[in-house]
């Protein structure tokens, strides 16, 4: 993950200056002075290895097809795209970091020249590395500066070589052109940026900074429309100097930007792809930008080789030794350190492995930036195809001590270097195979010969704990999670797993101790806060269980379940104002998701749906606003009606009957009323004396007949009588409720009505339930 962002920006005014009057003196910090004398430039090819291999490789004309297929790849096959890409990193990750290491550190002059970068930079980042082992706040700091960074650099390196092209076929750059021609590259990389940080990140490691998405996407159509703008001024600047011919190669690189990071930053913001986060289509970008790094520096080394070093003696250019040297460095850069750390000092392998990861890129990005400068003498006469004529002065001879003596000539110091390389190719073997055999997921002994390698893995021994549960095998799954907790104290997902495994075997006080303790680590993720708050809850800790499920919505209010158990904790608490925006905000979850599956069915289980909208039309009624309760109790209806629940849907009617009421709107009650007693008349098992109760109120209340209010009653209490459900307390207030009402109803009828109706109590029943209002 290697670009030339500031390396191959050029500055001020020696860039702007045709070649042919540029002639100045470097002095570098080593005493050696070089005096370049820069002449005009040759009539030589504008290409570097030729015209397809430069657009497809150093131009990455070839992303478009390979980001697709990464991504088919990685969807369909996600397994074996991982082991493809981690050992493509072998040959082209790997590699373009040490082609920088080379570059810098490959002589005394260099060292010396660079020495704020390859001394000082590196003692600190050594420091940071240590740090990072103990500290996982600094990890994860250091991990999203490289994953935020990264895109920036393959933008800056994009934006060189872009430049480098225009400048080999004769464009004469002003500033404004070139500033413009930089805003390009750098609005495309801010795409990416509101991309990334507009959601909250599943990664523990990665700390986003939570742009809201509206604004995100806001933001995006912006920063697109300054891209457009930008790409047009500077490309038309370039082609009134030459011709649109000539600006192939940075009409290709503008477009490799697109298919970076326009294209799948706007799928992702705007879409149901996440193209940005799948790790196949990051894992074939580090490549594309590698190979690219590769294709510029090697050219570069062969031209210094070829052209003279720092002694003004020509060199041979050797490739096959060069890329050697680039594949072994690359490993020693990456595979030995964590190895070291997890085997001899028994670290976590995959913390280690990150640290590594995100702090070499770090000096990576901080050193490729200071020796790419095209305002060097010789760096400009190299790649821009400027004659050039070196002469040294108290140059160093070499590098002393250690280092001189292993790339010495001596027989020993060969046979060191060889047994070191042969060392650090066996543990590239290891690591190769362990990551291997890690991958599959799903396969037991396979992971079992990855723990073999290296046992000292929290992500391998969650994997295995993975596989043991689904085999059944309880305490093979415990061993596994208690290993991983135990090798990483701070990695959520591990933790996580073990806290659920706790609740299952109902280990609650175990679990609610390792959740207080797990919360002290880490930043808790949004399904342990739910689940402790369920746990918080059962042990009733409300006040807990409210605050883990508010902490929850706060990460992501997305969360449907989290927004029920919060309404319902409210309503438990009798706060019903409190609970009244939770359950709209979870029947509002549901509704969308259910829009957005059309095939797969329901999101929720109906029952549970219709629940959650009479829990909200009881809190609407808790807190007097009939009206709205009235109509989600008309929701409830509808929907007990479409789902064939009976019960459910008399329930609801005869609630919103009873709210229509209170609200003036009689005739939508009474219908109400009719069609839900209808269904209680015609099914005993659905009858409930209150509801014949409260239709008798409501008949005395629109001035009905006494005799129709008194049938009400009547039935209410046959149906108490009659009645083989017990209604605990209910009973004897609900008995001295109907005798109330009947002894009150009787007030207005004479003795032969009334024994009308006891006598043909269906018939008087039936009356009351066919009233014209």
């Amino acid at each position: 993950m290697t670009s030339l962002p500031a390396g191959f920006l050029p500055r001020k005014s020696s860039i702007n200056l045709p070649l042919s009057r540029m002639s100045k003196t470097i002095h570098t910090k080593s005493n050696t002075s070089l005096a370049c004398a820069v002449d005009s430039p040759t009539v030589a090819s504008r290409w570097f290895y030729g015209s397809t291999f430069d657009l497809l490789v150093g131009c990455a004309a070839w992303s478009a097809p390979l980001l697709v297929l990464a991504y088919l790849l990685g969807s369909n096959y996600p397994e074996g795209a991982s082991v493809a890409f981690y050992a493509l990193a072998l040959v082209f990750n790997y590699p373009h970091y040490m082609a920088t290491i080379y570059r810098a550190y490959r002589t005394p002059g260099d060292f010396h020249k660079y020495r704020i970068f390859t001394f000082h930079l590196t003692l600190l980042v050594g420091l940071l590395l240590v740090i990072s082992h103990v500290s996982y706040q600094l990890l994860a700091l250091a991990f999203t500066l490289y994953l935020t960074w990264s895109p920036f650099h393959y933008s800056g390196q994009n934006f060189g070589i872009a430049l480098m092209f225009a400048r080999r076929n004769g464009v004469k750059t002003t500033r404004e052109s070139r500033r413009m021609f930089y805003v390009a590259f750098l609005a495309s990389y801010l795409l990416f940026f509101l991309t990334v940080h507009s959601s909250p990140a599943n990664d523990q490691l990665i700390l986003s900074l939570g742009i809201p998405l509206r604004l995100a996407r806001i933001a995006w159509v912006g920063v697109f429309t300054v891209f457009l703008i930008a790409v047009i001024y500077s490309l038309s600047a370039f082609v009134k100097q030459t011709n649109w011919r000539a600006m192939k190669a940075p009409i290709v690189l503008l477009a490799t930007q697109v298919c970076w990071f326009v294209i799948p930053t706007a799928l992702t913001l705007f879409s149901d792809v996440d193209f940005v986060r799948a790790r196949s289509t990051s894992g074939v970008l580090a490549i594309l930008h590698s190979a690219q790094y590769l294709w510029i520096t090697s050219y570069y080394a062969k031209r210094e080789a070829t052209a003279g070093n720092e002694t003004g003696n020509p060199g041979r250019w050797r490739p096959l030794v060069y890329f050697a040297v680039l594949v072994v460095g690359g490993i020693a850069l990456f595979v030995p350190g964590p190895w070291l750390v997890s085997r001899v000092l028994r670290q976590d392998f995959t913390t280690s492995f990150l640290a590594f990861t995100a702090l070499v890129n770090i000096h990576h990005f901080l050193l490729d930036g200071a020796i790419w400068k095209l305002r060097d003498g010789r760096i400009a006469s190299l790649l821009l195809n400027v004659k050039q004529t070196v002469s040294s002065a108290n140059a160093s001879s070499g590098f002393g001590g250690v280092p001189g003596w292993l790339m010495s000539a001596g027989t020993p110091a060969r046979f060191a270097r060889l047994a070191g390389i042969v060392v650090l190719l066996l543990i590239a073997g290891l690591d190769q195979a362990k990551f291997f055999f890690g991958a599959q997921a799903s396969d037991a002994k396979s992971l079992r010969r990855a723990q073999q390698l290296n046992p000292y893995d929290a992500a391998l021994q969650l994997k295995l704990a993975r596989v043991s549960d689904r085999e059944g095998n309880y305490r093979a799954n415990r061993t596994a999670l208690e290993e991983a907790v135990r090798m990483n104290p701070n990695y959520r997902p591990a933790l996580a797993a073990y806290a659920k495994l706790l609740i299952e075997t109902r280990e609650y006080e175990q679990a609610y101790s390792h959740y207080k303790q797990m919360f002290t680590r880490v930043q808790p993720d949004v399904d342990s806060l739910v689940n402790f708050g369920l746990l918080a809850a059962q042990m009733g800790r409300d006040d807990e269980a409210i605050g883990a499920w508010q902490r929850a919505i706060a990460l992501d209010d997305s969360q449907a379940g989290a927004q029920l158990y919060l309404a319902e904790a409210f309503t438990r608490k009798r706060q019903f104002r409190e609970a009244i925006p939770h359950y709209q905000n979870y029947l509002t979850l549901i509704a969308s998701r259910t829009a957005s599956v059309q095939t797969a069915g329901p999101v929720a289980q109906p029952e549970v749906v219709i629940n959650a909208i009479l829990k909200l039309a009881a809190a609407y009624q808790n807190t007097n606003d009939s009206q709205q309760a009235g109509r989600f109790y008309s929701q409830a209806a509808t929907l007990a009606d479409n789902t064939g629940d009976r019960e459910a849907l008399v329930f609801s009617l005869v609630h919103a009957a009873q709210m229509k009421a209170k609200s003036g709107e009689h005739g939508e009650a009474f219908k109400d009323f009719r069609r839900a007693l209808t269904i209680e008349n015609s099914v005993n098992e659905l009858a409930r004396p209150t509801d014949w109760v409260i239709y008798g109120r409501f008949l005395r209340q629109v001035n009905a007949s006494r005799q129709n209010v008194f049938a009400c009653f009547l039935k209410a209490q046959a149906l108490l009588q009659a009645s083989t459900t017990p209604l605990d307390s209910e009973i004897p207030d609900l008995r001295r409720v109907i005798e109330n009402e009947l002894n009150s109803a009787k007030s207005g009828l004479d003795s032969a009505s009334i024994e009308a109706s006891r006598a043909n109590l269906n018939q008087a029943v039936t009356e009351a339930l066919s009233l014209k209002l």
